[in-house]
């Protein structure tokens, strides 16, 4: 594997998970950018400490990305920076992960931007995805590629019910499972529920297979780890994390060991620049995502 120099942008939360899996798979995380100078020094500090490298901090990208000279960048920070952030590395000719969401400039008007970043990272031959990990589980799980998939529901627990965190930290993760699952389709019968207690968001999904009844359920919660599960076809999984955070998905009284999903996404990024494979998520998925999440959040607005 090719040793690729890499910055974080925004290490301090996600970020810092990115800085343990980019060097853990050989890479040089050379670089991290902070909203200040004082907190990019604080979070330097905090990753000698966990994980024994030193980084070069920065609180201003276009000064980041004038005198590092890297091969890719890791996109943390907060949603609305994203759109600019990610126009900006490409126009550096820098391969991409970005975290979800891709875009959300506005509450559901994103698609047409999301377009716009897709087919310049084409232009420009550079690998841009999205952190959206948890379609790799289902490469282990007993679903026939090309099944029919008539019913799939999914719960998360997101920090709270504001519409960041509600899109930062679920809508995303279950819009990639429902298409990798189904491929893209068109939204029908759309209805929600919102409660202080939760959020559950039903529609149809059609395409040229059939129509697939989904469901989406959130819960806020503070404290990790946040219960994860899901149900293709009546048949229901769920994510099991220990205090050492290996996972599992229990189907019954089965246990299937996984490896980190956030490792299995940053490993195949790494892998799509060596051109050795295509990243977890691809620029059709990423799209459809997008699409996705803006007729979800102008419903539920």
């Amino acid at each position: 594997m090719s040793n690729y120099k890499i910055a974080i942008l925004g290490a301090g939360n996600i970020g810092k998970f990115h800085v343990r899996e980019f060097k853990n798979s050989g890479n040089d995380v050379a670089a991290i950018l902070g909203s200040t100078i004082e907190s990019t020094k604080k979070t330097a500090e905090e990753l000698y400490r966990m994980f024994g490298i030193k980084v070069k901090q920065y609180s201003d990208l276009t000064y980041l990305l004038e005198n590092e000279k890297l091969d890719a960048v890791s996109i943390c920070t907060p949603s609305e920076l994203h759109s600019k952030q990610v126009r900006q590395c490409l126009k550096y000719n820098l391969h991409i992960l970005c975290e979800k969401p891709f875009v959300f400039d506005s509450l559901y008007e994103n698609y047409k931007i999301a377009q716009n970043l897709i087919k310049m990272s084409k232009e420009k031959r550079k690998v841009l995805t999205v952190n959206m990990q948890w379609p790799s589980v289902l490469d282990i799980l007993s679903i026939k590629k090309g099944a029919k998939i008539n019913n799939f529901s999914m719960y998360m627990e997101p920090p709270g019910f504001k519409k960041t965190a509600i899109i930062s930290d679920a809508i995303p993760h279950m819009n990639s499972m429902l298409i990798r699952l189904v491929g893209g389709g068109e939204v029908t019968n759309f209805r929600f529920h919102k409660s202080e207690k939760d959020l559950r968001i039903k529609f149809d999904y059609k395409n040229n297979q059939g129509i697939c009844n989904v469901t989406y359920y959130l819960k806020p919660k503070q404290e990790r780890p946040r219960t994860i599960n899901f149900s293709i076809n009546g048949e229901k999984y769920q994510r099991v994390a220990t205090d050492y955070y290996k996972q599992k998905i229990t189907n019954g009284k089965k246990k299937i060991e996984i490896e980190d999903p956030l490792r299995v996404s940053i490993r195949s990024f790494v892998d799509a620049i060596n051109g050795q494979s295509q990243p977890l998520i691809s620029e059709a998925e990423v799209l459809e995502n997008v699409r996705l999440q803006d007729i979800i959040m102008e419903r539920i607005k």
